[in-house]
């Protein structure tokens, strides 16, 4: 591929060398990301329990995996980096952003920002205002519930998620903190004190749940990236918003013409303009 001389030069050396450079500026490479869609298609040629999944179900998981990549598949993260490092649109964009960072590779995050404003939308809900607020008070309702049922049973009143943790994890973290632990009553006694020590720093599930139940409510009172989640245009949307997010806690500045140009080259929209951009931003 032929790059314009306007083109960074780390984002050119980076689609040069993605997905798997043997250095990287600034220390190690990530691992690659998966793809969630590839692995849907899999298991819906090749899985009959998943197959007999109602297609809520099924959706469902698939959101859940996009939740936890840090990025996009290796092809579509190198085809969206091709495409902000090519098209014309972008010059002012590199050249705003250039202008602005302290460093160059913060034009390296500027473009996986633009690949978890993609992934954000395929891994969030999609519920409306009211939906959504209904979903956070029922989760702050159930919490609470749950806390105070655990409380008032005789079984649960010394309950600890440490007894969920396998020797095999409490080992490692021992040699990680670099524990000198012995007993006289052998390997046993060991693993019992072990877990008596991280159990004392680790939260209850008392804790566990009232944190639950506070962050519920809280996350019940924010007005989600997308108000009209089924709409045509509910990608665009939280496309915009993150990334004005972003640019505004980076630089201080939503830098609407930035969003404006580079949500247009990504979603290939061109009415996608600076009116369109503070007009969403604003609401």
């Amino acid at each position: 591929m032929n790059f314009p001389d306007w083109a960074p030069a780390l984002l050119v050396w980076t689609y040069n060398h993605y997905p798997h450079p043997r250095e990287y500026p600034g220390g190690e490479y990530p691992p690659c990301p998966s793809d969630p869609d590839g692995h849907i298609a899999q298991l819906l040629e090749e899985d009959e329990q998943f197959k007999q999944m109602s297609k809520q179900r099924q959706e469902n998981y698939r959101t859940s995996l996009h939740r936890t990549e840090f990025a996009l598949p290796p092809e579509k993260g190198k085809e969206l980096l091709g495409k902000l490092i090519t098209d014309l649109r972008m010059k002012p964009v590199w050249a705003s952003l250039s202008k602005r960072s302290k460093e160059e590779v913060q034009l390296l995050y500027f473009w996986h920002e633009c690949e978890r404003a993609i992934l954000g939308w395929l891994g969030a809900q999609k519920l409306s205002p009211k939906q959504r607020r209904d979903h956070f008070l029922k989760m702050h309702h159930h919490a609470l519930e749950l806390l105070q049922m655990m409380y008032e049973t005789e079984e649960f009143h010394n309950y600890s998620i440490m007894d969920l943790i396998s020797t095999e994890s409490i080992n490692s973290l021992q040699n990680v903190l670099n524990l000198e632990i012995s007993r006289p009553g052998g390997e046993d006694d060991i693993d019992e004190l072990r877990r008596f020590f991280l159990a004392e720093g680790a939260p209850s599930i008392y804790q566990i749940l009232r944190d639950v139940a506070d962050k519920s409510l809280q996350f019940s009172k924010k007005t989600p990236l997308v108000r009209k989640p089924n709409s045509d245009n509910a990608a665009i949307h939280y496309f915009v918003r993150k990334l004005s997010r972003y640019l505004k806690e980076e630089y201080g500045t939503p830098l609407h013409e930035v969003v404006a140009a580079t949500a247009g080259v990504v979603f290939d929209q061109p009415e996608i303009d600076l009116d369109y951009v503070s007009k969403l931003v604003k609401n």
